[in-house]
């Protein structure tokens, strides 16, 4: 029964979901992380609200961002203030009223 086992679980589907067998590869487009420290001091709009984290759109291109705790509406303009790693800061731009 024990030898039995062992040979369903090494060959058979069991064993085969249980492991990974490909690998990601740079060459296959596969990239740790982007670099997104040039973004730092560009304005976009929350497109989703920022509760404290959500999506805002930069240039076109949308991203994942969090808040220092602060809640952001759906469509407010926000500033990347920091980056570090996948973690992008944003902060509202207030409107100026003259």
């Amino acid at each position: 029964v024990v030898l039995l086992y062992r040979s369903a679980t090494r060959n058979g589907r069991i064993f085969k979901s249980l492991f990974l067998h490909s690998k990601a590869v740079k060459e296959e487009g596969y990239t740790s992380s982007k670099d997104l420290h040039h973004m730092v001091g560009k304005e976009g709009i929350a497109t989703a609200p920022l509760r404290p984290s959500g999506t805002g759109e930069f240039d076109g291109v949308k991203l994942d961002v969090i808040t220092d705790g602060q809640f952001i509406p759906k469509g407010a303009r926000i500033k990347i203030v920091n980056v570090e790693g996948f973690r992008i800061l944003v902060e509202q731009i207030e409107d100026k009223v003259s």
